[in-house]
């Protein structure tokens, strides 16, 4: 983690129908919205390569969320997690294991996501990020304006992430997994 923390919100994945990269447009259209002020000093990122990128771009365009949303593909996730502060996962199902989840958390990223299949492996509700258990946008951006209000709530969630990795997720574990 670096010391020097962005106020970005990360999406990383395949843009594939089943990372939904649409719904993540969704909730941050919902943020931007109902909380204009607090949008005024935060970056919405999405990451990756797919089929889907160039509508996603489109939709971000024809919503006129590009102040907000940035779309880009970076190979050096590495860098962006340890900047972030929060990692969003909007996948419809099974985010164990994410490889994109899993450099966040180590990262020292709290983490917004679905709770669907396994997730909760490496998502601690209230611990290390949020499980938003009904698959709605606007539990989504309810969930993700809360830690986006709260400093301390994102420190607090960054460290039990990078413990968690540091503890639980270590390749010995994986291997004996």
């Amino acid at each position: 983690p670096a010391a020097d923390r962005k106020n970005r919100i990360v999406w990383a994945g395949r843009f594939i129908v089943s990372k939904r990269p649409f719904l993540f447009v969704e909730c941050v259209r919902r943020i931007v919205n109902s909380e204009p002020d607090i949008c005024r000093d935060w970056t919405f990122c999405m990451y990756g390569k797919g089929p889907l990128k160039e509508a996603v771009k489109k939709q971000v365009s024809d919503l006129r969320l590009s102040g907000y949303i940035k779309v880009d593909d970076n190979p050096r996730m590495d860098e962006v997690f340890s900047r972030s502060r929060i990692f969003v996962s909007t996948q419809e199902y099974e985010n164990f294991t994410s490889l994109s989840m899993l450099e966040a958390i180590a990262c020292g990223n709290s983490v917004i996501a679905f709770n669907t299949g396994q997730t909760d492996y490496f998502v601690r509700h209230d611990k290390n990020g949020l499980l938003v258990d009904k698959m709605d946008p606007a539990d989504m951006a309810d969930a993700i304006i809360k830690v986006m209000k709260q400093d301390a709530l994102q420190v607090s969630f960054g460290r039990a992430s990078r413990e968690m990795v540091l503890k639980y997720h270590t390749p010995d574990n994986f291997i004996s997994e």
